[in-house]
């Protein structure tokens, strides 16, 4: 009886988790995401699903506090017939079977929505359970309940309407049922309802059908969440844990589950210790008892009380039980008196002795029935992480795995990468919150597509913690790239300030590899920017975008390149290729002393030359000519449309930008100082964009920040 599928609608931060964006679990399911990003909230309404209580009914409930709404939270739960077998009646076991989704045993489901609604005029809210039934939409089958209620009240209500009419009626508006029906049964109101429900449950393909709540009776509801449904145990993170003696508590709960595997044994040796004592049979206890009924009767001469013991027995003692912390030169503390720290590692420790106890790694004689007779768990963890060491928090993975083999099943949240073994992890949902309302994405079901290279590198962990608990990612091929923009974008607008952001920068090796993961982190749903290469345009940012007209322009961009680019020129460094003319002349002017005081010239030197050779224009045909113009026309063009899209693309090396550059760019990138520079200096090293009135770089920073 596990959990498969979540449906949620205004509920606290969730607006909508509906139909294709339900949220989806396995046996070990987990959570992440910033905070307040609505991971706490999942787990809420997984509570308010299966906790047949009316806590927390305030406006808080709502999405947005907006009362006029309806709350709704449905779950789908995996049914197999032969488990409820040992938990309930065989003829509540048939009544529950009217409910079920699905014809094939290894498919069928049982849905239950619980619903909660604002009374204006009482100002009370009122909360419902229901069993979700498919309804057929296409009339008249839609309306059937009440056009069969309508003519059996006419039958009632008027002399000339008989049961003929009835009858006739129906088999008129609904005629496909009569196959269902006897024929002398066509006058009573029952069977034309057997009637329905028999065509409904055929599934006629001429009909549509939509999942719709059903009203349960109270006993039916009752036998749902104490014997059906799995008993829920909610471990909270940031709060004042309950105490192992409050039986609806986390320890508790756990206390409960780890308690009955001795219970059996226990009971045998009380019994046997008492040798039949019963205190009521105590002549002291009578002596007491009757005197009190003397005084009692004085008043009510017919009445009389008695004193009614409980029965001595296991439960009844771990019922009473509380769990004691004990410290050297201290005296026992309960779990109410101790750090927040101890109150999880104790557990932390309950977890990892009831997985223990499920797989039978304790010597404990159990009956051979009881594991299949008891109802399954669902444990809901929130930041199961907290006060653990990384070594104790792998610890904890691999027994909330061992433990969801054992008809239990685990959500749990955290903050912790390590918790993110998607090996052992059955489903992870990145739980995000973008305009008033939390949304998720199956991290597992995006990684599953990927090659296990791909795996691989997507889930190293130090990039995963990097990737998964940030806002904005920005994608770079190498170390030096990640220095030298992270100094660029403060000097630039001190307000871009990277580090005080939640914005991370990720090196990546090269621009292949930028495209695998600008490409994974929009299916995740992560908003996500690169920096890439002008050598990159052709072969990887193509790749990158949706519509045909800019990979049109990107292509057209690419042919006029290939078509221009000659071996004379194709090693000259994009600094000279593309240097500012103020910036050139200086450059040649310094060339000139330099020769002329017999110093060695630099390795930019020879292109600096070249540059000058090429820029005569009347050197250059006029089919040349226009090929540069519109090389330079497209390239800005196309710089232009990529930067909507969250994509920088330089005209050349990064290393070709800043001043100093060497052949160790990594050491150069920390050198490199642009407070040594004036803000034009580095801003003419990038290219402007007349549209913008700005450079790239800064119309491509001002999108990411």
């Amino acid at each position: 009886m596990q959990l498969v599928e979540l449906e949620i609608r205004f509920y606290r931060s969730i607006k909508s988790q509906w139909a294709d964006e339900s949220v989806k679990f396995d046996d070990l399911n987990c959570l992440i995401g910033k905070n307040n990003a609505g991971k706490s909230n999942i787990l809420h309404a997984i509570k308010f699903l299966l906790n047949n209580e009316d806590k927390e009914k305030n406006e808080e409930l709502f999405w947005d506090k907006d009362t006029n709404k309806r709350v709704e939270v449905r779950g789908f739960f995996d049914v197999s017939k032969d488990s409820l077998r040992t938990r309930i009646e065989h003829g509540t076991l048939e009544d529950l079977d009217d409910y079920i989704i699905g014809d094939v045993e290894e498919d069928r489901q049982l849905g239950v929505s619980r619903s909660a609604e604002y009374n204006s005029e009482t100002e009370e809210i009122s909360t419902d359970v229901s069993l979700l039934t498919l309804a057929p939409q296409d009339q008249p089958y839609c309306y059937f309940e009440r056009a069969h209620g309508h003519l059996w009240e006419r039958k009632n209500e008027r002399e000339n309407f008989t049961k003929t009419d009835y009858r006739d009626g129906l088999m008129h508006v609904f005629p496909e049922l009569t196959d269902y029906i006897e024929k002398d049964d066509r006058k009573n109101k029952n069977d034309w309802k057997d009637a329905y429900n028999q065509y409904i449950k055929s599934r006629p393909p001429s009909l549509t059908f939509e999942l719709e709540p059903t009203p349960i009776s109270s006993s039916l509801q009752k036998t749902l969440y104490s014997k059906v449904l799995p008993q829920e145990i909610w471990i909270p993170a940031l709060k004042e844990m309950e105490s192992a003696k409050k039986r609806s508590g986390e320890f508790g709960n756990l206390m409960d589950e780890i308690s009955t595997v001795v219970q059996d044994e226990l009971d045998q040796q009380l019994q046997s210790k008492l040798g039949g004592f019963l205190p009521e049979q105590d002549d002291r206890v009578k002596t007491v008892e009757s005197k009190i009924n003397t005084h009692f009767e004085d008043t009510f001469e017919n009445k009389s009380v008695e004193f009614d013991f409980p029965t001595l027995s296991a439960e009844y003692l771990f019922d009473e039980m509380d769990l004691l912390i004990n410290e050297k030169n201290l005296e026992s503390l309960s779990t109410q008196n101790v750090g927040e720290g101890v109150k999880r590692s104790v557990i932390f420790s309950l977890i990892r002795t009831l997985a223990d106890i499920r797989e039978g790694r304790i010597d404990i004689q159990k009956d051979g029935n009881e594991e299949a007779s008891t109802r399954p768990l669902l444990i809901l963890y929130e930041e199961a992480e907290l006060y653990l060491h990384p070594s104790l928090q792998r610890t904890l993975l691999r027994s909330l795995s061992s433990l969801s083999n054992q008809n239990s099943q685990i959500i749990f949240s955290t903050h912790s990468p390590i918790l993110l073994n998607y090996k052992i992890v059955d489903t992870t949902h990145i739980v995000q919150n973008g305009g008033r309302k939390t949304t998720t994405t199956n991290y597992n079901a995006v990684l599953e597509n990927q090659t296990e290279r791909n795996k691989r590198l997507f889930t190293e962990l130090q990039l995963i913690s990097d990737y998964l608990f940030t806002d904005t990612i920005l994608l770079v091929e190498g170390e030096s790239d990640k220095i030298v923009f992270d100094k660029l974008a403060r000097f630039l607008n001190p307000d871009w300030d990277i580090s005080s952001s939640s914005i991370s920068i990720l090196e990546v090796e090269g621009a292949a590899n930028v495209e695998r993961f600008y490409k994974f982190f929009n299916r995740l749903g992560i908003e996500v920017y690169a920096i890439m290469d002008i050598d990159a345009v052709t072969s990887h940012c193509r790749e990158l975008v949706n519509e045909d007209q800019v990979k049109e322009k990107i292509g057209e961009f690419g042919r006029v390149v290939e078509e221009y680019t000659d071996e004379d020129n194709s090693d000259m460094p994009t600094r000279v290729r593309n240097m500012p003319t103020p910036d050139f002349q200086e450059e040649l002017e310094d060339l000139r002393q330099r020769l002329d005081e017999g110093e060695n010239i630099s390795e930019d030197d020879p292109h600096l030359v070249e540059r000058v050779l090429t820029s005569h224009r009347e050197s250059l045909s006029p089919q040349e000519r226009h090929m540069i113009e519109e090389a330079a026309d497209l390239r800005l063009e196309v710089v232009d449309l990529l930067i909507d899209r969250g994509i920088l693309v330089l005209s050349g090396d990064l290393e070709d930008y800043y001043p100093g550059s060497g052949n160790d760019k990594v050491s150069e990138a920390i050198k490199f100082s642009p407070d040594s520079y004036d803000i034009e200096e580095i801003r003419d090293r990038f290219q402007y964009l007349d549209s913008r009135g700005k450079t790239d770089v800064e119309a491509f920073f001002e999108m990411v920040f």
